[in-house]
């Protein structure tokens, strides 16, 4: 069951959080649209349990989106992990129920590379780079790659809910790719509940 979140105060600028899931450093950030900014990264310790490492990374999302009540909600979807698809599979299962138990009922999500061309101009990029470009065109000082790539689907949300412009060319080929994969989404979920 969907716990009902508290109203949305007035008196709080609109914010956009990105997440950019990962077993060992899950980063994430909340842009508003006067400027401000949180980044944050929760680290898990390899020689912790899985379920604890899946539940610290759960509580901390649940927590901050219920203290903080973005208007939209990005994340980076599941690509091929260096070391399979498993783990972050298991990552991305507590970041659904983390979603549900905050009231969300399913994020945007970005594909990496479509993140990679909206912080960049370029689908084929190194997460040092995107950090690099974060400050580069808006002016974020980001310590991590994982709070970098957070910070550009909180952006990249944000462009696509009106809260920030869409500047570029490139911002608009990235707004559709977004859009298409939201699309597909959308329909595997209406399969799945038709069976």
């Amino acid at each position: 069951m969907t716990e009902t979140l508290p109203e949305y105060r007035v008196d709080r600028p609109v914010s956009y959080l990105g997440i950019d899931f990962s077993l060992a450093s899950t980063g994430y950030a909340l842009v508003s649209v006067n400027g401000g900014a949180i980044t944050r990264t929760i680290k898990t310790d390899s020689k912790w349990p899985l379920a604890d490492r899946l539940v610290k990374i759960a509580d901390e999302i649940v927590g901050f989106i219920q203290e903080n009540r973005p208007a939209a909600v990005a994340a980076e979807a599941m690509a091929h992990a260096k070391f399979g698809t498993s783990a972050i599979g298991q990552v991305h299962g507590a970041a659904q129920y983390a979603f549900a138990k905050a009231g969300i009922s399913w994020p945007v999500y970005v594909h990496p590379a479509t993140l990679k061309k909206f912080a960049t101009g370029s689908g084929a990029c190194d997460k040092g780079d995107i950090k690099l470009y974060v400050f580069k065109r808006w002016g974020a000082e980001i310590r991590s790659g994982d709070e970098a790539d957070a910070y550009t689907m909180a952006r990249l949300i944000g462009a696509l809910h009106g809260g920030f412009p869409a500047e570029l060319e490139y911002d608009k080929d990235c707004l559709k790719a977004v859009q298409k994969l939201g699309a597909n989404v959308t329909a595997l979920r209406g399969v799945a509940a038709a069976r």
